[in-house]
């Protein structure tokens, strides 16, 4: 069984389509249905009433939400070994819910990392080879050809602004953009998650502020989550007209 239609398009994009009789299946359906979730409460948000204090104290919270558990569906469909082996820990009779675990899905390692420097370099091993979703290895093996493929098979008209405006970046320079924008959004919302602040968050997350971090996260995985349907060798890919009317009536919302 396919995934769902009622799924909002952002969370049908990502997931692409995924069976429910497999493994990674039920991982993508779990997180499919948590992303959905985080989206729908954030569509609830009154973004016209100024004096709600929802918006700035959970608006923060909803956008790096989705943000994560987008790209923990991104990591599934791109390296499935990751959340396979987290699957089989996580059900472990050792696992333990008050304890930080290492082996928990991180920003720092899972979808950005380091630079490396002399990639190719004979005598690197392989556990030295990062395989975080932004991070260098995966830029030059998979992002860059698939970013290709997407600009090479999408038909003239379709993708709405958003694809004009990557027909305007250059290749090799497109990992680097979607790590910087991921790494900025991730960091202001983080400020609302921790509650950082000593005076109130509505002087740096009123409504306008908030609309636009979750824009910005919005556009930053329907970007990303395209593109991730372009190669053939990633699981569950949407045809190309399916997941460019994803991705126009995205742009709609």
């Amino acid at each position: 069984m396919e995934a769902p239609d009622e799924m909002h398009p952002l969370v049908r994009l990502l997931g692409g389509a995924w069976p429910r009789d497999s493994e990674l299946g039920t991982i993508i359906d779990h997180l499919a249905t948590t992303l959905n979730g985080l989206v729908g409460q954030s569509a609830q948000l009154d973004f016209k009433q100024t004096s709600d204090r929802r918006v700035s104290i959970l608006g923060p919270y909803l956008a790096r939400g989705v943000l994560e558990v987008a790209f923990s569906i991104l990591v599934a469909r791109l390296d499935p070994f990751r959340v396979l082996v987290l699957r089989q820990i996580q059900r472990s009779p050792d696992f333990d819910i008050q304890s930080r675990n290492s082996c928990a899905l991180q920003w720092k390692g899972d979808f950005l990392d380091d630079k490396v420097d002399d990639l190719w370099k004979a005598s690197r091993k392989p556990r030295e080879m990062s395989r975080a979703l932004l991070a260098d290895y995966q830029d030059h093996v998979f992002w860059r050809p698939a970013f290709e493929a997407l600009l090479d098979k999408a038909p003239d008209g379709r993708g709405g602004s958003w694809l004009a405006e990557l027909r305007l970046i250059a290749p090799d320079t497109f990992t680097a953009r979607m790590r910087t924008r991921a790494e900025r959004v991730y960091s202001a919302c983080s400020k609302g998650v921790h509650h950082e602040f000593v005076i109130p968050q509505s002087a740096y997350y009123d409504p306008a502020q908030v609309l636009e971090l979750l824009t910005e996260v919005l556009q930053i995985c329907s970007v990303l989550a395209i593109v991730i349907n372009s190669p053939g060798h990633v699981p569950y890919c949407l045809s190309i007209d399916e997941a460019l009317s994803c991705f126009e009536r995205l742009q709609e919302l």
